[in-house]
């Protein structure tokens, strides 16, 4: 298919789906059909793919489609970098969409017509900010970004976290919003244009602070540290097919913008590099160390997006340092680490949210405590989270290993050919990103044993089921390309060249990157693969259970199996001033020392940002507007007042000037 065909056809046929599903859900309302808007869904998605396949690895813009306001024209764009976060789009909501029909089959609540309208709404937005190249036209589908998302969040408007969450989600898209208008505004005043081709050519220091706001817009969006306070709040709230979107596309849509605007600049963005670095060390450590503890399976997947969106921009910063110092193969390990980074972290991610959400639906909770012998009813989702786990742990042969393997080498490089000063902060990197890779094992190994393992301690455990094949059919979607990325890891990077060389046209050596050679790995997973496959295939004529030491205490229940909080009590205390945690221990009977009655113990985990710096902050602006509610005093002469006033301060400061 030309270039021609892809735009006359597959990427029109992927908007009017999505355009069909939104009249379609304002007809109906609360009776839209969830199969049809699946399907509609489905054919938009399969459709940007295959247009992001069709224009691979070239570019081409059209022209004006219509006019925002008469006067901006919404121009589409492709180019390499475009068309990889359009083809992840496409993957991750093809995916979304096959899962939704079954999963949402148990919210009792649920207006459908608003639902589907949101999510179709959500796509299209994220599909357009791929596409515009004008600031006017971004600005306009980040806001259907973010207030469908918001939407998508509240999806169950009775419950009180619910509207929390999305109070919270809101106010982090509103100051995003706000710095990112300001960024644009500023450049627009340095460069004359509205478009990111002209801010991209600019040169020297004069757009270093634009870029800074324009920076930390995006981190609030993406969830960096300190601005990750929305993520574990929104996600457990929200669908399990909206989480996954959120997680693995909504957060991307901030990088790509990032590599868009930023890493495509001439300007001088040391500062910002700096920035980067010790922002994505500090997310990676604090969003999993939070990850240990969660007890809620999707606020653990949530602290873990905070965790690989700081290693993705921790890689972007030192991208951007090593072009500052001339450090050629350095900004291309780093580069091409953040990019694959990026896709395995959507793959994966999106493919455990989907994991937690058939949890929750069959089971009705994603309480770690109350889980458990899930493997037993649940035997594909099982087998889904344990590859996904793997993945996110960087286990070889799959995909999180050949990205987290990227960042070592480039920070490994950068130690041995960066300036003398700085060597030591590299060395310091890789020394946190060993604590991230075991504190991600231990995290993943606990949601996997307790949800998943050993005997289940709920009725909802006990009476699991799997969803229907859809459900099945969008895990393991996602999870093929989790396998093939990683055993196939040196074709891709080849295949993803046409990217790197967006940012350094002049050096792209083929034989940079050095991975492992997988062969050994590959038959390891082949034949646990086929002695799972073997195990679930071969039903025994009878179960036999075997009696075991109870230490005098009859039969043990499942409670006695350890829990979420014994399995992560000792990481806990030692990262306890970071993590606020304390335990409570309640103790009661006529002889507590040797027949207690009544025995309970509680941890708690107090998130430190939230407690300590945000609601104080909160307090004061609270305090300030009770003040500044005096000012209206419902007299029109105290109003002339303050109108003379403010004319008065006009005039002398202008006089001034």
């Amino acid at each position: 298919m030309d270039l021609q065909s892809a735009f006359r056809f597959t990427l029109p046929v992927s908007f009017a789906a999505f355009g069909l599903g939104m009249i379609f859900c304002i007809i109906r309302g609360r009776k839209a059909e969830n199969l049809l808007c699946a399907i509609l869904m489905f054919i938009g998605c399969a459709s940007l793919s295959l247009t992001a396949i069709s224009l691979w690895p070239h570019s081409f813009t059209s022209t004006a489609n219509f006019y925002l306001g008469g006067v901006v024209p919404v121009v589409e764009h492709l180019d390499p970098l475009s068309c990889l976060f359009l083809l992840l789009l496409g993957v991750v909501g093809c995916a979304a969409a096959a899962f939704s029909p079954s999963y949402l089959k148990h919210f009792t609540r649920f207006h459908g017509g608003v639902y589907w309208f949101e999510i179709f709404a959500f796509v299209t937005g994220m599909a357009q900010l791929f596409l515009v190249d004008n600031a006017i036209a971004f600005l306009f589908f980040w806001e259907v970004m973010s207030i469908a998302s918001a939407g998508l969040v509240i999806t169950n408007p009775i419950a009180t976290k619910a509207r929390n969450a999305a109070l919270v989600y809101l106010g982090a898209t509103r100051m995003s919003t706000a710095l990112i208008f300001t960024a644009f505004i500023w450049l627009h005043a340095i460069s004359g244009s509205w478009n990111f081709a002209s801010w991209s050519a600019l040169t020297g220091a004069a757009p270093t602070y634009p870029l800074i706001l324009l920076f930390l817009g995006l981190c609030i969006k993406a969830g960096v540290w300190p601005f990750h306070q929305w993520l574990p709040y929104a996600h457990p709230e929200a669908p399990a097919p909206v989480s996954a979107m959120m997680s693995g596309i909504m957060v991307k849509v901030a990088i790509y913008t990032m590599l868009r605007i930023i890493g495509l600049s001439h300007a001088h963005v040391t500062a910002i590099a700096y920035i980067a670095i010790a922002f994505g060390m500090v997310s990676a450590v604090w969003g999993i160390l939070y990850a240990v503890v969660m007890r809620d399976l999707k606020q653990l997947l949530a602290y873990s997006t905070v965790e690989n969106v700081g290693l993705i921009i921790l890689s972007f910063g030192i991208m951007l340092l090593a072009n500052r110092f001339g450090l050629e193969m350095v900004a291309q390990l780093s580069l091409a680490a953040a990019i694959y980074h990026i896709i395995n972290h959507s793959l994966n991610k999106s493919m455990l949210f989907l994991c937690s959400g058939a949890v929750d639906s069959a089971a009705h909770t994603r309480d770690l405590e109350v889980l458990g012998g899930l493997h037993k009813n649940m035997p594909f989702t099982t087998f889904v989270f344990l590859l996904g786990s793997l993945c996110i742990c960087a286990l070889p042969p799959l995909n999180g290993f050949v990205s987290k393997w990227l960042i070592y080498q480039s920070v490994f490089q950068y130690a041995l050919a960066g300036p003398f000063a700085y060597r030591a902060a590299a060395l310091v990197i890789i020394a946190g990103l060993s604590m991230v890779g075991a504190l991600s094992v231990a995290s993943f190994t606990k949601a996997l044993g307790l949800g998943f393992l050993g005997r289940p301690r709920s009725r909802g455990a006990e009476q699991a089921r799997e969803l229907s094949s859809g459900s099945i059919f969008a895990q393991l979607a996602l999870a093929v390309p989790c396998i093939l990325l990683g055993c196939f890891a040196q074709h891709v990077l080849v295949a993803l060249s046409p990217v790197c060389i967006m940012f350094k046209p002049a050096y792209y050596p083929q034989g940079l990157f050095t991975i492992p050679q997988p062969q050994l790995f590959v038959c390891l997973i082949a034949l646990i693969g086929a002695i799972y496959a073997a195990f679930l295939a071969v039903k025994t004529a009878k179960i036999k259970f075997f009696d075991s030491w109870e230490c005098g205490y009859g039969a043990l229940p499942p409670r006695t199996v350890i829990g979420p909080e014994s399995f992560v009590r000792s990481i806990a205390e030692v990262f306890g001033p970071l993590l606020q945690y304390k335990v409570k221990s309640v103790i009661r009977g006529r002889d507590i020392r040797h027949f207690p009655e009544v025995i309970r113990i509680a941890s708690k985990t107090t998130p430190l940002l939230t407690y300590k710096v945000y609601r104080p902050m909160m307090i004061a602006v609270y305090a300030a507007s009770r003040g500044l509610i005096r000012l209206q005093t419902a007299s029109i002469h105290i109003h002339l007042l303050y109108v003379f006033a403010t004319l008065l301060l006009l005039i002398i400061v202008g006089a001034g000037s």
